[in-house]
């Protein structure tokens, strides 16, 4: 499919064993996106994409496999997204845009390149700022929110600045309520 806008009615994903391939934008306005435990995958050989609309969009299995070339390969737009099971960085820059990406799953291996070359663009404070003075982080930034309830183990938030400078964040919990970091 090349672009998908959804302004009413309902847009399904193929079932558990399906995948959905997007090459062009996801504008979410309005109606609903049920994902059936499937898969996403957003998969241009030349050009940016975009994840967005005025609404939020529930992907289930979420992969970034852009082979475009600049670290805007896939960008977030006005609203926030949420992964319920995997997110997969297999190829390309997923750039936050100062956004929230949410993941709703506990396993150390929701977030992933497996054995791409995927990250999430490491974002630098507004105008080329090195400190948070004339604008606050929070509203800066963009951010990885990582819902994984009392479960323990090594988390590895895949940040970067390109596929050859990984700047990955590793949190490792012991015990329930325990953060232990050596990213």
């Amino acid at each position: 499919v090349s672009n998908v806008t959804i302004n009413s009615g309902t847009l399904s994903a193929p079932g558990s064993t399906g995948t959905f391939n997007v090459s062009g934008n996801w504008s979410k306005n309005g109606g609903s996106f049920t994902h059936n435990n499937g898969t996403v995958v957003f998969n241009s050989s030349s050009t940016t994409q975009t994840i967005g609309g005025s609404e939020s969009t529930i992907f289930y299995n979420l992969t970034i496999n852009n082979n475009n070339t600049d670290r805007n390969n896939i960008v977030l737009g006005v609203n926030n997204i949420q992964v319920n099971s995997i997110l997969n960085l297999t190829k390309g820059a997923l750039n936050l845009n100062h956004n929230t990406i949410i993941i709703n799953n506990t396993s150390t291996t929701a977030l992933t390149r497996g054995a791409g070359t995927g990250y999430i663009y490491s974002e630098s404070l507004s105008g080329g700022s090195t400190t948070s003075a004339a604008t606050p982080y929070n509203s800066v930034l963009g951010r990885v929110q990582w819902n994984i309830g009392s479960s323990t183990g090594t988390y590895s938030f895949l940040f970067g600045k390109s596929s050859a400078i990984l700047i990955p964040f590793i949190v490792q919990i012991t015990n329930e309520g325990t953060v232990l970091s050596n990213g």
